[in-house]
């Protein structure tokens, strides 16, 4: 009877966990809109990432005072190592580049935050991006 519960609990971890994953990877597929996290570190652009479903990201970025907007497409990979989330950015570039490697640091429906750990080529970077999702 004993192997039965251990058979048992060890299937619905394995499920539980599993599934977790895969609802993870899915909250970040949506419009997310840059926020500024000091009032003049560039407060004259919107920047909006809109991440899909198919590993793309759109970046669209708008200059407030003339409206003029930019868009650029990079793709991503979610990555998960020792527990740790991050997703990593290649070919998403214009008035900074974002490419590399983020920490996943807080995900929820309407918050995305995440920090840059290395550059695609395997150099240390830091860069603390926050996101408020509007979509």
């Amino acid at each position: 009877m004993k192997k039965h519960y251990i058979i048992l609990i060890s299937i619905i971890t394995i499920f539980f966990f599993t599934d977790c994953g895969k609802n993870r990877e899915e909250k970040i597929i949506g419009k997310w809109e840059m926020a500024w996290m000091v009032a003049n570190e560039n407060p004259t652009y919107k920047i909006v990432w809109d991440i899909t479903e198919d590993s793309k990201i759109i970046e669209t970025t708008t200059k407030i005072d003339d409206g003029t907007t930019v868009v650029k497409n990079g793709t991503y990979k979610f990555e998960r190592q020792a527990g740790v989330e991050y997703i990593r950015i290649y070919d998403l570039f214009d008035i900074k580049t974002f490419n590399g490697k983020y920490r996943i640091l807080r995900l929820t429906k309407e918050v995305l935050s995440i920090e840059e750990r290395e550059d695609n080529e395997g150099e240390y970077e830091f860069n603390h991006i926050e996101f408020i999702k509007i979509d």
